[in-house]
């Protein structure tokens, strides 16, 4: 449900109306606080929250106060109903939510069925569920119908029987159960299907059933593919052969399945969807295939054999393909040229462009360019320049096979040196041999002084930083690099480092400003930079001339402001709901606290200490947690 300015005004100085994540925009609603979601009648009200699941029930009772006694009062809700066939009798579990949404005891969360009451009569049984399941209101997270399967287990006439009543009681249902993870044990495509249409369309995420006995060798599934419940699947799983097509399952996040039978045209076909697919994470499939064919067809996979496989021919690799958009499918015979029929010039050319990290994915992926990389392209993990008192440390770590650091003491973040330079001009002088090579690809460079108060001179870090500033304005190619960690003293000596940095390739950004000379760093000149673009994490202890609005591109940002208006908060919410790359905000700037609670609705706020607390959960399940005080603000997914 979502609330657009059209629609009747609500209480923002309480809590939100039902809205979406995607699309909030809430500051012409700011003025309008005349009624809420208690003012809708019960009946309507009931209606609203009948087409919701379990889960998005349980997140909207924790994220909006304004329903949560409407939704305890009115609403049945269990976290697990199920039924468990044994040799003497059944097995139930009934176990409710507390507070509509949280289990009831740690316990609930274990995987295994759990009982709390035996019956020995089978009909009994049947009619206590039969009674819960056909209430209205009812939510439900887990649904089993399942019966001992050991050596131990229930007769033939029992299990029989026991389903049957299952089955009759499923057909005879007033309404549909609301469900959103069913286990089940079947014996046939009907009574699978005779439960699936009695659940409500919309709410069932995970469908698991293992067939019993095997009295039909192969499910023919396509009555039940076509099925609305089939559409919203998340998860899947079966031990039972499948009569069905791979295409019916491309939507379901998770697969495991067995087919009666799989064409190679559906297995090439699954892997340019696979490659395609932002849902895509995880899909085991059991069927009988030739795997020199499968292997031609998976292509540009990595293939790698294990001691199960057959040889395969592991001089062919996959030629340079992006993960967007991939269909191979007209070149599957086309294996004449690879990428070393490339001439060195253009391939330089080619490599000129990417990023430390994505040159060293490509080599951990295409062996076809790795012997090329090792001899043509210099990588470095780090290289750095430290000023101190008695002279400059210097850190130059060179990446071994291109993208593997040289030794595990490198990964350590502290700055480490290899040699100590007792001239300035020496160390600046190596430094610009180094980074003047047009092949050269950097993680990471720093250039930093000890800042404690056994650190250099005034003159010395004078001199030091305006070599460097020389050196850098002196390079004939602009540096490939992805982090910069930086002491500066202006935006003239930041602004003159950048400039220097190939565009495309710098994605964190770190700088400590030194000395008093500027108590406001301002970033006019460097917000317009396209170095400044592809930032990915900016880190400054230094306070900002900038807008708040400069920094929403960029996912991680911890930054101190000199001002930012109420309208800039509203504007960075507005932004922080819809946006799919935002992860953590850590804003230093002096607000008005009461201000600032008005403008972050529809985050849930609690008083907590001096400061304020909140949280907002988004349509992709994510929350977001708010935190400020007089001082700033921090909001982190």
């Amino acid at each position: 449900v979502q609330q657009n300015v059209s629609n009747f005004p609500h209480n923002t100085s309480k809590q939100p109306t039902l809205e979406t994540a995607s699309g909030i925009d809430t500051t012409e609603q700011e003025t309008r606080k005349d009624s809420t979601l208690l003012n809708v009648p019960k009946v309507p009200m009931k209606q609203i929250l009948s087409g919701i699941s379990y889960t998005d029930q349980k997140h909207l009772h924790r994220t909006c106060k304004v329903v949560q006694p409407f939704v305890d009062e009115n609403v049945t809700v269990y976290e697990t109903i199920g039924l468990h066939l044994i040799v003497d009798d059944v097995k139930r579990c009934f176990k409710n939510a507390r507070a509509n949404g949280e289990t009831e005891t740690s316990e609930a969360k274990k995987r295994k069925l759990e009982s709390e009451e035996h019956y020995s009569y089978i009909d009994e049984a049947v009619e206590l569920l039969q009674n819960l399941i056909n209430k209205p209101d009812l939510k439900v997270k887990n649904v089993y119908i399942t019966h001992d399967m050991s050596n131990e287990g229930p007769t033939e006439d029992q299990r029989k029987y026991f389903y049957r009543r299952i089955q009759k009681v499923f057909q005879e249902m007033k309404t549909k159960l609301n469900a959103e993870r069913v286990t089940l044990y079947v014996d046939s495509p009907d009574f699978l299907f005779s439960i699936l249409t009695k659940l409500q369309e919309g709410t069932l995420t995970y469908l698991t059933f293992n067939q019993y006995p095997k009295s039909i060798p192969i499910f023919d599934m396509k009555d039940i593919v076509v099925l609305p419940q089939w559409s919203e699947l998340i998860r899947f799983y079966s031990d039972a052969k499948l009569r069905a097509r791979v295409a019916d399952f491309k939507h379901i996040s998770h697969v495991k399945a067995s087919f009666e039978a799989v064409t190679l045209d559906e297995i090439k076909d699954l892997r340019n969807h696979v490659f395609n697919d932002q849902n895509f994470e995880w899909f085991t499939l059991y069927a009988d295939f030739n795997k020199e064919e499968v292997e031609d067809a998976m292509q540009p996979f990595t293939v790698q054999q294990n001691a199960s496989s057959l040889p395969h021919n592991t001089s062919q690799q996959p030629t340079l393909e992006t993960g967007s958009g991939i269909d191979t499918t007209e070149h599957e015979t086309k294996k004449d040229p690879t990428l070393l029929d490339v001439p060195e010039l253009p391939m330089k050319k080619i490599l000129s462009g990417i990023s430390y990290t994505d040159q060293k994915h490509l080599r951990r992926t295409c062996k076809v360019v790795q012997p090329f990389l090792d001899e043509n392209v210099i990588v470095y993990e780090t290289i750095g320049l430290h000023l101190t008192v008695n002279g400059v440390e210097r850190c130059s770590k060179e990446a071994r096979a291109n993208g593997e650091t040289e030794a595990p003491e490198a990964k350590k973040i502290k700055l480490e040196s290899d040699q100590i330079y007792s001239s300035i001009n020496e160390a600046v002088e190596f430094l610009q041999n180094l980074i003047n090579k047009p092949d050269l690809k950097v993680k990471k460079v720093y250039i930093t002084h000890d800042l404690s108060n056994e650190g250099p001179t005034e003159d010395q870090r004078k001199y030091f930083y305006r070599r460097i500033q020389e050196i850098l304005q002196g390079m004939k190619t602009k540096l490939n690099t992805e982090h910069v960690f930086l002491n500066v003293e202006s935006p003239d000596f930041l602004l003159s480092i950048l400039t220097k940095l190939q565009e495309g390739t710098l994605t964190n950004l770190t700088f400590i400003q030194y000395g008093t000379l500027m108590p406001v760093f301002d970033m006019q000149d460097i917000v317009f930079l396209p170095q400044w673009s592809g930032l990915k994490y900016i880190h400054t202890d230094a306070t900002l001339r900038a807008r708040v609005t400069d920094f929403k591109h960029i996912p991680y940002v911890i930054v101190g402001l000199e001002d930012i208006t109420i309208n800039e908060i509203k504007d960075l919410r507005n932004h922080i709901f819809n946006s799919q790359s935002f992860r953590m905000l850590l804003l230093s700037a002096d607000i008005n606290r009461e201000e600032v609670k008005d403008a972050m609705q529809p985050f849930t706020l609690v008083q907590s200490g001096k400061s304020i607390e909140g949280r907002f959960l988004q349509a992709d399940n994510k929350t977001l947690y708010l935190s400020f005080c007089d001082k700033g603000i921090s909001i982190y997914s």
